[in-house]
């Protein structure tokens, strides 16, 4: 049987829209303290650049209600789909964009999942085109608590085409990941001198964005 991918109710869009309207309507990028930290590293510069055209063409879904596969929402790197990563194909095969929020079982097990992620988002536009979808934890109990930040963290995603980090079959935690790019500690590595925004988690870029002024929350 086919999947589904379920679009926002008015309510939520209407919730999301705000969101994104107070983030443009605030000018982050401007302030001091957001522009040098995006300054600091030209990747960075050149994604940031790109967020509020990015935004534009965003298409926000509900996520906790679509099943289409992580791999037809295009929740896999280019690289890997187009140089044939067969692990990374198939765990995105495997899990459906709802299993991002849910448990779930899979045609090999059960999959236990805390609930907790707010958003996921497109990394590779299928046909080629730009990423623009993201997905939305719509349970109220966090789509009620949606963040400036979360949403800023997803469309960098859409833009860079980049992973958090990269994904357990790859191993190469050195090369460039979304959590490098805004200046993270590898995983497993110290801080080397520098607080470090959070504990773990890909969480930790959301607060990194909202701990340089780049958003309100």
């Amino acid at each position: 049987m086919p999947g589904v991918k379920t679009p926002l109710t008015p309510l939520q869009y209407l919730t999301y829209a705000a969101i994104v309207s107070a983030w443009t309507s605030g000018n982050y990028l401007g302030n001091t303290f957001c522009s040098s930290f995006i300054n600091q590293d030209p990747n960075r510069a050149a994604d940031f650049s790109q967020l509020s055209a990015a935004l534009y063409r965003q298409l926000a879904w509900d996520g906790l209600n679509t099943n289409i596969s992580s791999y037809d929402a295009g929740m896999i790197s280019a690289a890997d789909r187009n140089g044939g990563n067969q692990a990374q194909i198939g765990v995105c095969k495997a899990t459906p964009v709802c299993g991002v929020f849910l448990t779930y079982r899979n045609q090999y097990r059960k999959v236990h999942v805390n609930g907790k992620a707010a958003a996921t988002s497109q990394l590779y536009g299928p046909g080629g085109g730009p990423a623009t979808d993201v997905y939305l934890n719509t349970d109220p109990r966090v789509f009620g608590v949606l963040k400036e930040s979360t949403i800023v963290h997803e469309t960098l995603h859409s833009i860079s085409g980049l992973y958090d980090a990269w994904p357990e079959s790859e191993q190469i935690s050195d090369d460039l990941n979304l959590e490098n790019l805004m200046g993270l500690p590898v995983p497993g590595k110290q801080c080397q001198g520098i607080p470090c925004p959070c504990k773990k988690g890909t969480v930790c870029i959301s607060v990194a964005i909202w701990n340089h002024f780049c958003s309100v929350n």
